[in-house]
């Protein structure tokens, strides 16, 4: 992996009776969210669900960030409104203890 990007992963909980606003949120994410998400300097964000246990895979590029980017308040107020209220725990970030590197 490019040594300019990080790997985040995180683990939340979301509310048993939550889990299909959560996903109906994620297939219409608004433009101006994803918009964010990649002028910040994110290459790769994935979401995996098991149960209530949500996994957010991220890779990071400080390199890809635009710096003098503009963001849209009022559109990051409301997803994390609607997103927030799905969820039980919020993000904890997970502690990496294991990576097979083969050596063929």
């Amino acid at each position: 992996m490019n040594p300019k990007v990080k790997r985040e992963i995180r683990v939340a909980r979301l509310h048993r009776e939550r889990i299909a606003d959560y996903r109906s949120l994620h297939d219409h994410i608004p433009r101006q969210i994803v918009k964010h998400l990649i002028e910040a300097g994110y290459t790769k964000v994935q979401l995996y669900l098991h149960e209530d246990c949500l996994i957010m895979l991220t890779e990071y590029d400080q390199t890809q960030m635009i710096p003098d980017r503009t963001i849209d308040e009022q559109a990051e107020k409301e997803w994390h409104h609607k997103t927030g209220l799905c969820f039980e725990t919020f993000w904890q970030q997970s502690e990496h203890i294991f990576d097979l590197q083969p050596s063929y």
